[in-house]
């Protein structure tokens, strides 16, 4: 059948031809039922029921990176349609620069793996199998005619062995050597095609090319590559995965993400893509904001993309666009430190802030003239051109702000409880919402009336959590999404009827139309970005809009952890479970067990590491922490402490129940005390302690171990509890310190230069902790003994080795790493390997398929 636009291939109306093929077709289709267009590939023969069977696993396949199967016809595969130019048409404009090239094989291989996770090869990547969309994310084309592992060998009905005059299985230039012979695959056949596309990409050249493709095949078994032509920094990635030998080559994917992490790829630049300029974006801001403070011309309607660079070693926690859209202020942790820093988007320069130490989740004033912001465990505010901060009332760590014309601020603390007030210029601080027990109001949005505020509640009562609406004079609010993610405000674009609500679902920005006048959700959300992130105050977006279409968010900053075992070296032992949303290491005493806070289902999750399985062991909990016998776990719930069997049998029993917030972080080996951090909105995080912690009936009593009105967290017992461990910021920096145990009379510092998450070895010989030196963080090591008259003497610490990990607000006591007896490491990575950077979107509106308004 030859197919014309407007003929119709089973259910699908074809559109309009896409490329073609020694294979068949790709059109352009429209599936009516589900009001969406496709990409069909059409076969120049009938498919056999095995690949049929082998399809439809495939379409069980579901990454962002990978290209979606969605239905299998005689002779025809039906997957997204996915927009934006090939890997190879980018090629073809010159090599490509390090960093971006590194970027988006990061993408591959992240496809790639979640592919052989499945047992699926691909056996045919190629750029041109690779589509590169608007974004600049990463789409694997071709799945469809990939091998399934554990099937027999290849055969002449294999999916990609047609019969067709002159076709070979893949393409010659990517093939591997086993591949070219003619023999069965695995998945290293897929890792030698990916160093060859990274070859490819740096060098704007194919590694492999002859005259005929027996000259092509003939190279890919008998000739060396030549690396000589790509970076140093490369060059030992590509030759792991270009060993002519499959049993010499890297035997997993996974292993290519940690040989780009030692190519120390620079920050992602999206204005450096051929099709994306800077110039023309500042053009476009420009034409904004001419539009919108002196009405010359309206803004053009081009969507353009770009970046902003960050100051070296670097890494962006939360951002926020000034109101006109000239000025970005993030907050940016470096060498230990974080503060905000200022920069004009039509400037280079970074300008840092005075008197922003610590700052978290900044905001604007209406007029752009100063900065809210949290720190100390105060709300504060800065002007915009510099100058003394000014503290306004006591706000723990901050969970969000806003500020009216009427100069009313509303935020939120890191405890549960309502929205608050308070007057620009100083004055009392009041509720404004009403919350219900354990119920977190968070991240305030106020509307153009400056009366009208959006928020979003946390909590344990699901049919309660969400987006909601409320007023300044009516404290009841109403839900209007069901989503639990902080909410961004835009005014209606030109010509537009309705403002949009920017918020997270999961990891995709969503764009939900908004009826200013009716007050209520108009038409269904549509995607903008689909790799966007949450900053680093839980679930506030990473990302920040302006009244002129201007949209910045920070990228390659995932929630998603993956458990990895390393050595005191910082070798890569091997990982442990999938990667997600995961939440703190506890290792059980015996180190069979890890206990993790899963933040996708807000529950305690065990994994054994013996048998690899994982089983929950409660919902609605987290920061879980084990009894030194390693029998049951002590976690957080409704901000107060509870103990269940390891085993998950029986019911939770109460440890502790009092007013404020508390979080486990260390239980003695004798058994006879627990220590946690209490959250205080008035002294911020203190350490307490519990005596005989299984005592019933509330017997035991809690003492107050430190106190002041700095932040003291995540305590730890040495082996013999004589020595508590613990994070201070008392100095306005945070730092590990030591004191004695039960006094608490005296203090020695064991970090040199910032310190986090202090834990001690088995043997109580050395003290471990972790060096926040953005992006990285470097793990330390620091030897402990006994001095005179019972002091302890602390040696110089040691750099261990360096990771990619976000902790959490410092009094959730969730540990980024866990030592075990033998020396080895249990460290929650970040598995995404490319470094944060903060994108631009002028126009952003564009991307968004808007609701019909009429």
């Amino acid at each position: 059948m030859e197919l014309k636009p407007g003929a119709k291939l089973g259910p699908y109306e074809i559109v309009s031809p896409i490329g073609k093929g020694g294979m068949g077709e790709v059109w352009k289709a429209r599936d009516p039922r589900l009001n969406r267009d496709v990409a069909i590939k059409i076969s120049a023969q009938q498919f056999t029921d095995r690949f049929e069977r082998e399809a439809h696993a495939i379409a069980a396949l579901n990454h962002t990176n990978v290209c979606t199967l969605y239905d299998v016809g005689p002779n025809y595969l039906v997957m997204e349609l996915v927009e934006g130019p090939t890997l190879a048409e980018h090629i073809a404009q010159g090599p490509i620069p390090l960093e971006e090239a590194l970027a988006i094989a990061k993408q591959i291989a992240d496809a790639l793996e979640a592919a052989h996770n499945k047992a699926i090869v691909h056996r045919d990547l190629k750029p041109a199998n690779v589509k590169i969309k608007p974004d600049g994310s990463v789409k694997v084309l071709d799945f469809g005619l990939a091998k399934l592992g554990e099937l027999p060998a290849l055969t002449s009905d294999s999916p990609t062995m047609m019969s067709i005059p002159g076709m070979i299985l893949g393409t010659a230039g990517y093939m591997s050597p086993e591949q070219a012979r003619g023999k069965d695959v695995d998945k290293r056949a897929d890792i030698w095609a990916f160093g060859v596309v990274l070859y490819e990409m740096l060098t704007g050249k194919r590694l492999f090319e002859g005259e005929t493709i027996s000259d092509t095949l003939a190279a890919v078994i008998k000739e060396e590559p030549d690396l000589t032509k790509v970076p140093a920094k490369v060059q030992r990635l590509l030759r792991r995965c270009l060993e002519k030998d499959p049993k010499k080559r890297l035997r997993d994917i996974t292993g290519v993400e940690f040989l780009l992490e030692d190519a120390e790829p620079a920050v992602v630049t999206l204005g450096k893509l051929p099709w994306i300029a800077a110039a023309a974006l500042f053009a476009l801001l420009a034409a904004a904001l001419a539009f919108v403070h002196f009405r010359e011309a309206a803004p053009t309607e081009q969507t353009i993309y770009s970046s902003i660079a960050l100051p070296e070693n670097s890494d962006p926690g939360f951002l926020a666009l000034s109101p006109d859209g000239r000025h970005l202020v993030a907050s940016l942790t470096g060498e230990g430190k974080r503060q905000l820093y200022l920069r004009s988007l039509d400037a280079p320069q970074w300008r840092p802030l005075a008197s922003t130490d610590s700052a978290r989740v900044p905001f604007w004033s209406p007029d752009g003239k100063f900065i809210g912001f949290f720190a100390d465990g105060k709300l504060k505010t800065i002007p915009a051109s510099g100058g003394p901060a000014q503290s306004l009332c006591a706000a723990g760590s901050g969970s969000g702000g806003a500020w009216n014309r009427d100069g009313v601020i509303l935020f939120a603390t890191e405890a549960p409880g309502p929205i608050l007030r308070v007057n620009a210029s100083g004055g009392a601080c009041t509720p404004v919402t009403k919350a219900a027990p354990a119920s977190a109001h968070r991240l305030p949005e106020f509307l153009p009336d400056g009366k009208h505020f959006l928020y979003v509640i946390q909590g344990n009562d699901e049919s309660t959590r969400g987006i909601y609406l409320a007023s300044l004079d009516d404290p009841n609010g109403r839900r209007l999404l069901a989503d639990q993610s902080g909410v961004i405000y835009t005014p209606p674009p030109p010509g537009g009827r309705y403002s949009r609500l920017l918020f997270l679902r999961e990891t995709t920005l969503m764009a939900q139309p908004f009826d200013d006048s009716k007050l209520q959700i108009a038409g269904d959300p549509s995607v903008v970005v689909e790799q966007a992130s949450t900053s680093r105050t839980v679930p506030q977006p990473a990302a920040s809009a302006s009244a002129n279409g201007i949209l910045a968010y920070i990228a390659n900053n995932s929630v998603d952890k993956q458990l990895a075992w390393f050595d005191r070296a910082g070798k890569l032992l091997g990982k442990v479970g999938p990667s997600g949303g995961r939440n703190g290491v506890a290792l059980s005493p015996d180190e069979k067990t890890v206990a993790i806070f899963n933040r996708a289902d807000s529950s305690v999750w065990l994994r054994d590491l013996v048998r690899e399985s994982e089983s929950r062991l409660v919902e609605g909990g987290n920061t879980p922490i084990w009894s030194p016998d390693g029998r049951s776990v002590v976690y957080t719930k409704n901000n107060d402490l509870y103990l269940k069997n390891a085993t998950g049998g029986g019911s939770e029993a109460e440890v502790l129940q009092s007013a404020n917030p508390k979080f486990a972080s260390d239980w003695s080996r004798d058994g006879r005390f627990l220590l946690y951090t209490e959250v205080d909105p008035k002294t911020r995080g203190d350490i307490w302690y519990l005596a005989d912690p299984r005592t019933k009936d509330g017997a035991a009593k809690p003492v107050r171990y430190l106190g002041t009105s700095a932040m003291e967290s995540q305590a730890q017992f040495s082996p013999d509890a004589r020595w508590v461990a613990y994070f201070s910021d008392e100095s306005g920096k945070g730092e590990v310190y030591i004191s004695p145990f039960p006094s608490g009379n005296g203090q020695w510092k064991v970090s040199t230069n910032g310190g986090r998450e202090p834990r001690w070895s088995s043997d109580g010989k050395e003290l471990y902790y972790f060096a926040v030196t953005a992006p990285v963080n470097d793990l330390m090591a620091t030897p402990v003994r006994a001095g005179r008259e019972g002091n302890p003497e602390i040696g110089t610490p040691q750099k261990l080795f360096g990771f990619r990990g976000v902790g959490t607000v410092q009094q959730r006591n969730a540990f980024l790493y866990s030592p075990a007896a033998d020396g080895r490491f249990l460290v929650n990575i970040d598995p995404n390997t490319a470094a944060p950077a903060i994108n631009l979107i002028a126009n952003w509106q564009k991307l968004a398929t808007a609701a019909k308004e009429q």
